[in-house]
């Protein structure tokens, strides 16, 4: 059976012409500001959240959540617990596959089948993913202000938290040790 291919300004019409005349271009209502990559596998990889990386494992129907740089701690661990509680309450995850996964300081849940067929559930799930992370926001942004504030009072302390003597210059002795000219400490006694 032979192929025709039309090419230019013919297959533009020709298809125009094809198209059922209820069926129009349909444009998503949906805007997301999410910083999403996607990985060789198909992987959706999120970071915009200062204690987790989120990935949405597509091939698995999963989603894992990291500490963001290895920094499993116990804020990282609340917000992981209130992200997977946030999805179980929209219908996102299933509640009894949340489990801590096979890399330390992750946790993980499957993803529901939804019982329309017609939905996308990834597009449901990056949907839910974006309220949480609007509703996280303001929690991010304030943790990072004080963080930056108790950087910059370390790093450069107002007047009144200072010492009145300004630059103190180094001394070639540290600590109660006597000058011995580079050979270190001497033996009381030579065997």
């Amino acid at each position: 059976m032979p192929i025709n291919i039309q090419v230019g300004k013919a297959a533009e019409e020709e298809t125009q012409q094809n198209l059922p005349e209820k069926e129009e271009k349909k444009e998503s209502s949906i805007k997301s500001n999410l910083k999403i990559r996607k990985s060789l596998d198909g992987n959706l990889l999120i970071y915009d959240l200062e204690d987790l990386d989120i990935v949405v494992d597509q091939n698995k129907g999963k989603i894992v959540a990291f500490a963001t740089d290895g920094k499993a701690d116990d804020r990282a661990y609340d917000a992981q617990n209130r992200f997977f509680k946030f999805l179980v309450k929209k219908g996102v995850i299933d509640p009894s596959s949340v489990h801590s996964g096979n890399i330390f300081g992750t946790l993980e849940g499957k993803i529901v089948e939804p019982k329309d067929t017609n939905l996308n559930k990834y597009d449901i799930v990056l949907l839910v993913l974006d309220k949480w992370i609007e509703k996280e926001k303001p929690s991010d942004i304030y943790k990072k202000a004080v963080h930056d504030k108790r950087d910059e009072e370390l790093t450069d302390p107002d007047d009144d938290e200072s010492t009145p003597l300004g630059k103190v210059p180094h001394q070639d002795t540290k600590g109660s040790g006597e000058k011995t000219g580079g050979q270190g400490m001497q033996r009381p006694y030579e065997e």
